[in-house]
C-alpha cells in the first residue's frame, strides 16, 4: 500500500497516467504564452523524480533526477528540489557517498535562494540519514542543516 492508500500497482498505474497528460500539456507551451517565464524544460523530469520516489522506485528516481540535474545548474529553488530529492533516492539505495554529496549542494543551493521547498527536503533527508549518524560526513551534513535553519 501506499501512503494514500492504493496498492503500489495501482498508484504506479496513476502516476504514469498523470505524468503522460504533463507531458502532453508541456508539449503545447508555447513561448508566446503569457506565463512562459514559469516554465522550465526540466519540470517533466522533476515531476517525473518526484513520482519514482513516491513510488518506493528509488533506482528509477536517481537516474531520472539526475539527468534533470544536469539540466539545472542556475542555483533555483527547482535545483535545490531536484538534489534533495536525488540525496532522498540516494539514502533509500543506501548510497551515503553519493546522497550526502548532492545533499551538501542541496545545501548550497538553498542557501543562497532560501527556498522553502528546498528546506522541507533537506530536513526529510536529514532524519532519513539517521541510520549513519555516526559518521563524520553525515554529522557534518547535520551541523549544515542546523546552520541553515538558523540562517
Amino acid at each position: 500500500m501506499s501512503s494514500h492508500g492504493q496498492t503500489l500497482p495501482d498508484a504506479a498505474l496513476d502516476c504514469e497516467k498523470a505524468l503522460a497528460r504533463a507531458q502532453v500539456e508541456f508539449a503545447r507551451i508555447q513561448p508566446s504564452d503569457p506565463a512562459i517565464e514559469l516554465f522550465s524544460a526540466s519540470q517533466l523530469g522533476r515531476l517525473t523524480g518526484s513520482c519514482y520516489l513516491f513510488l518506493q522506485d528509488a533506482r528509477t528516481a536517481a537516474r531520472i533526477l539526475e539527468a534533470t540535474a544536469q539540466e539545472l545548474r542556475d542555483q533555483s529553488k527547482a535545483q535545490a528540489v531536484v538534489l534533495g530529492n536525488l540525496a532522498l533516492a540516494y539514502i533509500r539505495l543506501g548510497a551515503l557517498d553519493a546522497a550526502v554529496a548532492k545533499l551538501n549542494l542541496a545545501i548550497d543551493v538553498t542557501e543562497r535562494n532560501r527556498g522553502g521547498g528546498g528546506m522541507n527536503i533537506i530536513c526529510t533527508a536529514g532524519r532519513q540519514l539517521r541510520r549513519w549518524r555516526g559518521s563524520i560526513e553525515v554529522q557534518d551534513v547535520y551541523d549544515r542543516i542546523m546552520m541553515l535553519m538558523a540562517a
